[in-house]
Order: structure tokens, then sequence, then C-alpha cells
């Protein structure tokens, strides 16, 4: 059950996510089926969240005087790329793909299908989702 709970932790990390929850639970000896559940509930379940209050967060940051450039750099850069930044990280890094969302504007509904689009085909395909 340890070894469990370290699976849905690692997942939960951006850019490690499933690439490192998968492996970790197989070196920790997980049942296939409990580990690829743990990993991908794991993987999922900070995406609402991260949809949620991310776009206050940088509102707020928006308003410190160190961080307002910086905010402001970010979200010209999602402007500028806004289809390279879903097709790079939405098909492998879901929650990545969620931070990706608040820069994009798009709704929580559209970024939280595209993200359990993404999940789903990670574990099934290499190949990347429609978006």
């Amino acid at each position: 059950m340890k070894n469990l709970l370290y699976v849905f932790l690692i997942a939960m990390l951006p850019i490690i996510e499933l690439r490192g929850a998968v492996p970790a639970g197989a070196l920790l000896g997980n049942n296939i089926f409990l580990n690829a559940f743990a990993a991908i509930l794991g993987n999922l379940l900070p995406i609402p969240f991260i949809l949620l209050f991310i776009p206050k967060i940088l509102d707020l940051m928006e308003r410190v005087r160190f961080l307002a450039p910086i905010v402001r750099w970010v979200r010209r850069k999602a402007d500028k790329h806004k289809g390279k930044i879903l097709k790079d990280t939405a098909p492998t890094e879901a929650v990545a793909g969620a931070l990706a969302a608040e820069p994009l504007e798009m709704t929580a509904t559209e970024a939280t299908d595209a993200e359990v689009a993404a999940t789903e085909n990670a574990q099934t395909s290499k190949k990347p989702p429609t978006l």
C-alpha cells in the first residue's frame, strides 16, 4: 500500500508524471494494474485544482512588483506559441498541459477534456491526441 502511495505522489509531479511513476511502481514491485491505476489517478487529481487556482495565483503574482514582468512574459509567450504549447505538453504531461491552459485562456471544461484525452492516449499510444 505504501508503494502505491509513492506512485500516486510521483505521478503528481510536473514533467516526471507518468513517465516516472509507472517505472517507479514497477521497481517497487507493485501489481501492474494497481500501479497503472495509482499513476493515472495521481496524474489526473491535480488538474482541476490547477485549472481553478492558477489564474488567481497568476493575477496575484502580477500585483507583486518584481513578479509582474515574469507573469506578463509568460502570458505573451503563451499567446505567441498557443498551438505549439498544447501540442508539446498535452500528449505527455497532464499537469504541465493544465498549467499551459491558463495563459491560453481555455475554459476549465476544454482543458480538462484535452488533458483526460491526452493522459488516456499517453497510456495507449505514442501518437499525440487530436485536440
